[in-house]
């Protein structure tokens, strides 16, 4: 039985990513779902369709302007991927890394508004402060235009890959998040990601002047063998957290995605497991393929340490990758760590069932990084 929302969110419009989409790629997408949406949110398919169909000519124009110019663009340094399951502490990360201004990054602009972002980027940013929410559903951090965001957002606006599809259409869960890992993909599925992806860190390199990008997707860490292929310097920087707290949190943030991005109506429940099979599948190919990453590409953190000293942890990041300037860097580092000392994040109780659920379906992974083991009282 699918369980009723206790709340109105159905009623949230204008938040639904598909507005972003080509129009081809919303087509594209409801004839892969069969067009199923759930009656209460045909409000949102209308005004993603009616946004896609208005921006449709600004497609065409940055198409028409850059799309050479973005094929032509040689990738120089690989990118340095941030990488670690949903809630360890991936944002924080990166938006630290995004203060030296040796990095590029796709900023919530260009992965929102990811198709019309160079020609008519003060458009964009006029429409970005209009539709988006001030702050982000889950944790409250404020969403702010040119701060970094992942990728996939961009991704998603021009293929089925992504888990954001899987978002949208709850009930082909399984279907759009097989392409996190690609274990059940086919070549010609494997290649039109990789295309695809490739495509927006050209275009972020092109527009970032060819500097080195820093990326951020929690989804990668499943893909790091074909990452590599195609950036075989990338480096990477895993964060991991307890379990119990990374849990709940975890719970929190898909669901919160889930009511203001949905077009079907869904069972918690089987999402909940859902996303225990996708967190162990992710777990499960980033420990066998994290050995392809040479030694001085490959940087580990833990959550709960990092966030009590992040100075330090960026310090060895910098060493170990040879990156330059960290001290020319330091006192902006220290200034955005001030600025979210009076952050409150959010506190998620422990209770008998969390306990219960770490226990049985993420034991390997609380077993890996050194976590006790609670029991249930």
């Amino acid at each position: 039985m699918v369980l009723k929302q206790k709340d109105d969110s159905w009623k949230i419009i204008s938040k639904e990513p598909m507005g972003s989409y080509s129009l081809r790629n919303i087509f594209l997408l409801l004839f892969l779902t069969k067009f199923h949406i759930s009656l209460k949110y045909i409000p949102r398919l209308i005004w993603a369709l009616s946004l896609s169909f208005i921006t449709f000519p600004m497609r065409l124009i940055e198409s028409i302007r850059f799309d050479n110019k973005i094929k032509k663009t040689q990738v120089i340094k690989d990118p340095i991927f941030i990488v670690g399951f949903y809630r360890t502490g991936t944002t924080f990360i990166h938006i630290l890394f995004s203060k030296d201004p040796q990095f590029g990054f796709m900023s919530n602009l260009d992965c929102f508004m990811p198709l019309y972002n160079l020609t008519f980027e003060n458009l964009a940013r006029k429409v970005f402060l209009k539709l988006m929410p001030k702050t982000r559903p889950m944790d409250n951090l404020k969403l702010i235009v040119g701060e970094p965001q992942e990728e996939h957002y961009a991704v998603a606006s021009k293929s089925q890959f992504g888990i954001l599809n899987a978002l949208i259409f709850p009930k082909k869960f399984s279907y759009f998040t097989r392409f996190l890992s690609f274990e059940n993909c086919t070549e010609r599925e494997l290649s039109k990601w990789k295309s695809v992806y490739h495509y927006f860190v050209q275009k972020t390199t092109l527009k970032h002047d060819g500097k080195q990008l820093i990326l951020k997707n929690p989804a990668n860490a499943a893909r790091i063998k074909y990452l590599l292929e195609m950036y075989p310097n990338a480096k990477f920087i895993y964060s991991y957290r307890n379990p119990y707290t990374l849990y709940p949190s975890m719970k929190v943030f898909f669901k919160k995605l889930l009511e203001i991005f949905t077009l079907q109506s869904w069972d918690e429940n089987e999402i909940d497991d859902s996303f225990l099979k996708l967190f162990n599948t992710n777990f499960r190919l980033f420990q066998d393929s994290k050995k392809l990453i040479p030694p001085n590409n490959y940087y580990e953190l833990q959550y709960e340490k990092f966030i009590e000293n992040p100075l330090r942890f960026l310090e060895e990041i910098y060493e170990k990758f040879q990156l330059k300037d960290f001290e020319s860097v330091k006192s902006d580092f220290l200034q955005h760590i001030r600025d979210q000392s009076d952050y409150k994040p959010n506190t998620h109780k422990i209770d008998r069932k969390v306990i219960e659920t770490v226990n049985s379906h993420l034991d390997r992974y609380r077993t890996e990084y050194g976590y006790g083991r609670l029991d249930p009282k």
